[in-house]
């Protein structure tokens, strides 16, 4: 039945879990700020990931920068003529550059500066003596165009860059130039949702016509500013046009068509797969950063333009021409790098497509399944653990998630969402204390008030954490039991008034049961003028027998305080007897849905109550049972007193007289102590062997010696009746007819 209950509650927990998070999950702002989380997330593994790894340079995609260097060496990079362009691309492409791709756009006539016009149409006139408007004539119409359309057109293999010029006039009815690549929409079966170009900006006509191919150059940065994603097609027209990075991956692995399915793009070259590209739903990667910036290889373009670098540098290469310069403004901001030229981040993705070293996503259905077993593990965990306990392994699980993201990450490339997962677990380990709050809280109020009197605050706490231990009912538990009695009790009330009676027993029973709890017991009930208590019990703890014999002790003289402080004389002579046993007891809940009483039952509960009977009979003040004693270590003073049957049991048990601890009595009473046991014990073992005349020897020695011992007094008397008429079968056991 418990099981079944167990089996219901978590169905339901995760039902409600699973509900819980996929609902709030279509909430726009939750989605946001998982989105924000998991983007930092993502940079923290790139700062991880790069401070682990060693630096290094990467030679095959090169830069060709536009440096500060440059700017100094060939003055301010709006004068420079288109010219310097053509040489460098035509000295690449002697070397052996594989392609070669161009980060700027060229979509203005290369034309001088109107400021340079009239600097230089004042040089000429002078020291030429030139008509002044001829001259202007002249220098207006030069260009370097011609030069740079011929150096493209002798490369062939160059791919210029074209904008999106979103805040301009429309140019919907652009036409698609013969060098941009462009792939029919309504062919494929599946395609992303990819950006849109609006309004086209492509090279002067000159340059496109002579152009290898054109190549839309844009790299977005996602919300934060960071840029992360690379977008691989973009859509116009009902035509997908790619990225120039991306027709430098089509060129070089001669692409001829493009497959589309979820997650993402397949380039075949003759019908052989060359490569796969991993995309998200808008058709973008995630570039796999190899370091901070200037991690490829990165030439000055002066230095090219002036041939310092030897041609066959860039055999074999695929060159990208950019900039680094500041006044240039193509600096972008990544993971871990907040001046990182723009240029690399095209050399990113040539670099993840040549060496296959995407970052890959996980499917979606495994995704689904990996959040399902989120949510019915942590309800299994967080429901089975204490709350405390829940609340640490939900922090420690947390990290671990960071952790096992991290290593799918860095080792094997994969994208793996940590905020996902951990908006799943966070949902479902709250519903789960939610729900444990709501019906523990009521049960461990319950608990509190049940035992907060009873027992001492450490051990609420424990029973506080294991609550199920407390159910209507028992279990079966080693306990020691201490049952205490007053002497003589019932002529005592016959003397004194109810009021006197009360205030007495309410100073004798506060103070003991005081005593009891100090040292871990547990009131079980009053009964009249006796005190039942349990040691070992809500909660099991090592010396438990220890303690309820110290207990005793300390009762025993705490009650013979209370007596010489009272002002009655009635009072001034009370005695307390004291009983104890260690066993095996059904412990637990022996009351009702109503009353919760929590008690312990069976033979050994009842054995330490007779115990504290047998005190009586035998004159003494505190027995302990044999496994009690069993149990002590050598700090005590105990002799055993006799072998009994206690009424309804035919089989003896030892029992053992508890006098004091060596620690609390002078060595004179250790001494004489130590006597008396030594000579009682020798007369006990003749009388358990029932040699009478030797044991009533042994006893009438040891009366003429301690006359007070009433134990002695009352074995030395039996014994002569055993003697007189000897039993059958003697084994030592006395069967005690009353209690």
């Amino acid at each position: 039945m418990k099981l079944f209950r167990k089996i219901k509650i978590s169905l339901l927990l995760i039902a409600v879990s699973a509900a819980i998070s996929f609902g709030f999950y279509q909430i726009g702002f939750v989605k946001k700020i998982l989105d924000k989380i998991e983007l930092t997330v993502y940079d923290a593994r790139f700062v991880l990931k790069e401070a682990a790894s060693e630096p290094k340079v990467i030679e095959n995609v090169v830069i060709i920068d536009i440096d500060e260097k440059s700017i100094d060496k060939l003055g301010r990079f709006s004068s420079w003529p288109l010219l310097y362009f053509g040489e460098a691309a035509k000295y690449a492409a002697q070397g052996g550059a594989l392609s070669i791709a161009f980060d700027f756009f060229f979509t203005e006539p290369d034309q001088l500066d109107a400021r340079i016009i009239d600097s230089y149409t004042r040089v000429l006139k002078t020291k030429l003596s030139l008509n002044e408007s001829q001259i202007r004539e002249v220098l207006e119409k030069l260009d370097t165009e011609e030069q740079f359309a011929d150096a493209l057109k002798i490369s062939g293999n160059t791919i210029l860059a074209a904008f999106d010029d979103e805040k301009g006039e429309s140019a919907s009815e652009a036409e698609f130039p013969n060098g941009l690549t462009h792939i029919e929409i309504n062919k494929q079966q599946y395609i992303s949702d990819f950006r849109n170009i609006i309004n086209p900006k492509f090279p002067i006509e000159k340059l496109r016509d002579n152009a290898h191919k054109i190549g839309f150059a844009h790299i977005y940065p996602d919300e934060d500013g960071i840029s992360r994603r690379f977008d691989t097609f973009f859509e116009y027209k009902n035509q997908l046009v790619m990225n120039f990075s991306m027709q430098m991956i089509f060129d070089v692995f001669n692409i001829d068509s493009v497959g589309f399915e979820e997650g993402s793009v397949k380039l075949y070259s003759h019908n052989n797969l060359k490569t796969k590209i991993p995309v998200n739903e808008n058709g973008s990667t995630s570039l796999n950063f190899y370091g901070k910036q200037k991690t490829f290889r990165y030439i000055s373009f002066s230095d090219v333009l002036r041939h310092r670098i030897d041609s066959t540098f860039f055999k074999d290469k695929l060159v990208i021409f950019g900039a680094s310069a500041i006044g240039l403004h193509d600096l972008k901001t990544i993971p871990y790098d907040s001046d990182y030229p723009g240029p690399e981040l095209h050399a990113t993705f040539v670099q993840n497509a040549f060496e296959n070293n995407f970052l890959f996503m996980l499917p979606r259905f495994i995704n689904s399944w990996i959040e399902i077993l989120i949510i019915v593990f942590s309800v299994l965990l967080f429901l089975r653990l204490s709350i405390k306990l829940a609340v640490s392994s939900y922090f420690i699980f947390s990290i671990l998630l960071f952790i096992i993201t991290y290593m799918a990450f860095a080792d094997y490339n994969y994208l793996v969402s940590f905020s996902i997962y951990f908006y799943f677990m966070s949902i479902t380990f709250f519903t789960t204390i939610i729900y444990r709050y709501s019906t523990e809280v009521k049960e461990k109020q319950k608990i509190k008030n049940a035992f907060s009197k009873y027992v001492t605050n450490s051990i609420v706490d424990d029973m506080l954490d294991h609550p199920e231990k407390l159910v209507l009912g028992g279990e079966i538990k080693n306990v020691t039991a201490l049952f205490s009695d007053i002497k003589n009790f019932t002529n005592l009330s016959e003397k004194v008034s109810p009021t006197e009676l009360t205030d007495f027993l309410k100073k004798y029973m506060t103070d003991l049961t005081d005593v009891i709890l100090k040292n871990n017991g547990m009131l079980d009930k009053y009964i009249g003028d006796s005190i039942v208590a349990l040691f070992g019990a809500p909660i099991q703890f090592d010396g438990q027998a220890k303690n309820a014999c110290i207990s005793a002790i300390k009762m025993k003289r705490k009650a013979d305080e209370v007596s010489l402080q009272s002002n009655n004389p009635y009072f001034k002579s009370v005695f307390t007897r004291i009983g104890i046993n260690t066993g095996e007891m059904i412990v637990g809940n022996m009351g009702s849905e109503q009353l919760f009483d929590y008690t312990g039952i069976g033979d050994n509960m009842n054995l330490a109550s007779r115990l504290e009977g047998l005190n009586k009979y035998y004159g003494t003040q505190i027995l302990i049972s044999e496994s009690t004693k069993n149990a002590l270590d050598d700090s005590f003073l105990i002799r055993e007193i006799d072998k009994v049957a206690v009424k309804g049991k035919t089989k003896g048990v030892r029992i053992f007289e508890l006098y004091d601890t060596f620690e609390d009595v002078s060595d004179v009473q250790k001494i004489k102590f130590n006597e008396l046991k030594k000579l009682y014990e020798e007369a006990l073992m003749c009388y358990y062997e029932g040699n009478w005349q030797k044991a009533i020897e042994s006893f009438e020695s040891l009366h003429t010696k301690y006359p007070d011992d009433f134990s002695s007094n009352l074995l030395l008397e039996r014994s002569k009746k055993l003697a007189a008429t000897p039993p059958e079968n003697w084994e030592g056991v006395i069967i005690m007819d009353s209690k």
